[in-house]
């Protein structure tokens, strides 16, 4: 699924986007191929953060792995329980948490560190009013609107 809708393939002609929550409900519902697959997922994205980790010097050391995005929203734990098991391989105490912000606004402030402007207390309490609800970031797979 990762390589069919990253790679430089065309994206199939059907529409499978709601798959995902139906894959993670039969997973916690205890269908074996399904947890074999969130599973799988799962430490693959934990690879990711490994190498990551690694690459910024932070591996071996007590971080913060922070998850975010309408997958991780689903019910189950077993994706997220997942890839924070795979990197407590190479980081036993890093602590996992749910971001504050859909990933997007990491774009924001990207560009505003850019521009020389620190994300600091005084900043959010004048720019979190501004961001757009919980709604506008609604997909098929948010499930803190049910």
């Amino acid at each position: 699924m990762l390589h069919l809708f990253t790679g430089r393939i065309q994206r199939p002609a059907k529409r499978i986007d709601g798959l995902t929550r139906f894959l993670l409900d039969e997973a916690e519902a205890g269908d074996v191929v399904a947890r074999q697959i969130v599973q799988e997922h799962g430490r693959s994205l934990g690879d990711y953060a490994v190498v990551a980790s690694r690459f910024v010097g932070l591996e071996g050391t007590p971080f913060s792995l922070v998850l975010a995005g309408g997958v991780l929203r689903h019910p189950s734990t077993l994706l997220a329980d997942t890839i924070i098991k795979r990197v407590q391989l190479s980081s036993p105490e890093v602590r996992s948490k749910r971001s504050r912000f859909e990933p997007i606004i990491g774009v924001l402030f990207s560009a505003l560190e850019t521009a020389g402007i620190t994300i600091d207390e005084e900043l959010l309490v004048r720019l979190v009013p501004t961001l757009p609800s919980s709604e506008f970031f609604a997909t098929t797979l948010d499930y803190t609107l049910r």
